[in-house]
């Protein structure tokens, strides 16, 4: 099902709803008028980068959405949101949507962000309902060996993930501020919270507002995110166990 948010400048000017650049495809929030649960799955595709990812179980009791400046993508399983594109690159776009459940699911108590690159194999409501049960935010264990923030700020340059310039002003502003370089650095391709809890969407404001500041690598702010607010966070095992990780059309995104 699509549902087409057209561009709504009163409400763009109001200040109610404002995510970034797609003001104008989300000022009316009319699609939570389709959405019954009070736990929703979500995920973005910008730029014809990914195909609508594949679930091997349709979980119950979950919304099903995802946010796309295609206007021609549809599906059966997922709620297809339609915005206006974003003048930003097709990876802040969706990262935008990515920090940002707060002000897009004001109704429901629980979220869960999916990267668009990923197939879930796993019962996702097994799965998600027993880490979320005792935590107030989840996100997966990195998969490669990496041992703290500043080496992931060195592995996305070498990798040319970002600017490079980018990346160093952040890991040299990151280590001028006080931030320990042995904290966790978790993969941020799951996202489960209660993401309107308080303490929730201050940690989403102020990632979101690093993502704006610097890379758009979004797993070399988190870690500086959660020491500064003190978000208290669960990871969890993922890769080969519970999905596979499919590659990125048309050079995929960094």
């Amino acid at each position: 099902v699509m549902l087409r948010l057209p561009v709504a400048r009163k409400l763009q000017r109001s200040g109610d709803i404002k995510i970034c650049g797609h003001e104008s495809g989300l000022a009316d929030m009319n699609y939570l008028g389709a959405l019954k649960q009070k736990k929703v799955i979500y995920t973005a595709i910008f730029g014809g980068k990914d195909n609508i990812p594949a679930l091997k179980y349709v979980p119950k009791d979950w919304d099903l959405v995802i946010f796309t400046d295609n206007e021609s993508l549809d599906s059966k399983t997922w709620q297809v949101v339609f915005v206006e594109p974003s003048n930003r690159d097709p990876t802040r776009a969706a990262r935008e949507l990515k920090l940002s459940p707060h002000k897009l699911f004001p109704n429901h108590t629980i979220s869960a962000w999916i990267d668009a690159n990923l197939n879930m194999t796993c019962d996702i409501n097994t799965y998600f309902d027993r880490f979320i049960k005792d935590n107030d935010f989840v996100l997966l264990r990195h998969w490669q060996d990496v041992t703290g923030p500043y080496h992931e700020v060195q592995r996305c340059i070498d990798l040319k993930k970002d600017d490079e310039a980018i990346l160093k002003r952040q890991g040299t502003e990151y280590r001028a501020a006080g931030m320990p370089s042995g904290l966790e650095v978790a993969w941020t391709a799951i996202l489960i919270r209660r993401h309107n809890l308080p303490h929730v969407k201050a940690f989403d404001e102020m990632w979101l507002q690093e993502l704006h500041k610097y890379s758009k690598r979004d797993q070399i702010s988190f870690p500086y995110c959660a020491w500064k607010t003190g978000l208290k966070y669960a990871t969890i095992p993922g890769l080969g166990q519970y999905f596979r990780r499919m590659n990125h059309r048309r050079g995929g995104w960094k």
